[in-house]
């Protein structure tokens, strides 16, 4: 990782245990092993009936270029904590929010700041539905990974997640097809 983001990085997290600034209630760092990935519980404070009780799991994956490129910011489902239902958040975690898109990120925003936004997001819910196409958009961006692990050599199909919340606000269909040619181009031998 680059030596500024990992400065950043440094700075955010020691910012978070420090004693005299704590974190916003309803949001606790689970995970802060590695300047790569960090997990963070959420809890949403009101009585919203649909979240009420629920602690839901972020996991963040930051670039070498972060705080210039937003962080990958998806929910992670676990035994214990699920993935929220909400119209903007897909049933594979992944999260449409123009904060953490290219258009709506700013290097001001942190870790601390990405959180309350959901968390904010989560409260102000009152439908208990997915996004429209939840169902394509899962099947396709799992299609999506294959094709980029492949690609790539690996299986962890990060890439592929990385790109897919710019592209999934309004036509997540289109969205896939787009992202999967420009993989597909990106991915020729040269250009790895």
């Amino acid at each position: 990782m680059a030596s500024f983001a990992s400065k950043r990085l440094a700075k955010e997290l020691s910012k978070l245990n420090n004693d005299t600034h704590k974190l916003p209630p309803g949001i606790e760092l689970v995970s802060t092993e590695t300047f790569e990935e960090w997990l963070v519980d959420i809890r949403v404070l009101d009585d919203n009936p649909l979240y009420k009780g629920e602690m839901y799991r972020l996991k963040f994956r930051f670039s070498a270029s972060y705080p210039i490129e937003p962080p990958e910011v998806v929910f992670c489902k676990t035994a214990d904590r699920p993935i929220p239902i909400h119209p903007h958040i897909y049933s594979n975690g992944i999260i449409c929010l123009d904060l953490l898109g290219q258009q709506g990120w700013s290097p001001v925003q942190n870790v601390e700041s990405v959180c309350m936004s959901i968390q904010s997001m989560l409260t102000g819910n009152s439908k208990n539905e997915r996004p429209p196409g939840d169902e394509e958009f899962v099947r396709a961006s799992r299609a999506l990974s294959v094709v980029e692990a492949e690609s790539s050599g690996t299986r962890d199909g990060r890439r592929s997640e990385i790109l897919m919340p710019e592209y999934t606000l309004a036509f997540p269909t289109f969205a896939l097809r787009s992202v999967l040619l420009r993989v597909i181009v990106w991915r020729t031998p040269g250009n790895w």
